[in-house]
């Protein structure tokens, strides 16, 4: 498999190319298992994890997303009660 088969457009080339990121090595996460993750470079796989800040700030991301749900349900839930009561 290569990057092109993973998802890389011109659009991310020509990013990387005006920002002079060429030092960079392209990936993209393959799998995820609970907080470890597996990135292919189209070569290569690579085992990761998420550590210390960005691991606290994606878990209060998901956090938020989760209570936005929740309160996006309960919401439907309520108009839908009211409905009933009418």
């Amino acid at each position: 498999m290569n990057l092109i088969d993973l998802g890389l457009t011109n659009e991310i080339t020509e990013y990387l190319t005006d920002n002079n990121l060429y030092d960079l090595t392209v990936g993209r996460v393959t799998q995820e298992h609970r907080e470890r993750y597996i990135i292919s470079t189209g070569d290569n796989e690579y085992e990761a994890e998420i550590t210390g800040n960005l691991r606290e700030q994606e878990h209060s991301q998901t956090t938020e997303a989760e209570k936005r749900k929740k309160d996006r349900e309960f919401g439907r839930m309520y108009k839908n009660v009211m409905k009933e009561k009418k």
